[in-house]
């Protein structure tokens, strides 16, 4: 999940997006591995990355394990978790060229309010099969829209993708939002 020394690209580091928040906004998104996918491709363009969970954000900024330890309402617990890990947040982020946060699933969850005030971009990730509701998740989450994208995957039975295909569904999505 870390590191590559060289870097064989035309764009400097300090054009490109340094963080990265991850939101699943369907159902059906496979949500772990489209994180470690995107994380694959950025290093194969010789950046370093880190792709950082709540579980080893809590773990390493002292905070313990667990869904609760990111579940709260209760003001200085909130404020203590942020404190706790903003520190090790920008560790990552002096270490790394790009730090992809990877959000939690549930609503109200503390990560994803920390994530999204640190973060420079927000992928919401949606299967255009789904349905494109409003999910709680994206809901809950007090984010800039002019620093989002809308990432459609399109899922096939098979590797290839069928002839003649097109996508569909987009604007479904789009006018939701």
């Amino acid at each position: 999940q870390h590191a590559s020394p060289h870097r064989d690209m035309e764009m400097p580091v300090e054009e490109l997006c340094r963080t990265i928040f991850v939101v699943p906004i369907s159902a059906s998104v496979p949500h772990d591995n489209f994180c470690q996918t995107l994380c694959q491709a950025l290093l194969r363009l010789g950046l370093r990355v880190q792709l950082v969970t709540s579980g080893e954000a809590a773990a390493a900024s002292g905070l313990g394990f667990g869904a609760g330890v990111w579940r709260t309402d209760d003001v200085h617990r909130a404020a203590e978790a942020y404190l706790s890990v903003s520190g090790w947040l920008n560790q990552r982020e002096e270490l790394n060229d790009i730090v992809i946060y990877q959000a939690d699933w549930s609503a109200g969850s503390q990560w994803n309010h920390i994530c999204s005030s640190c973060a420079d971009r927000t992928l919401f990730v949606a299967n255009a099969a789904d349905s494109p509701g409003i999910m709680p998740l994206e809901q809950d989450l007090d984010i800039d829209e002019s620093q989002t994208m809308l990432i459609m995957l399109h899922v096939f039975q098979t590797l290839k993708m069928p002839s003649g295909y097109a996508p569909k569904n987009t604007r479904r999505w789009i006018e939701k939002r």
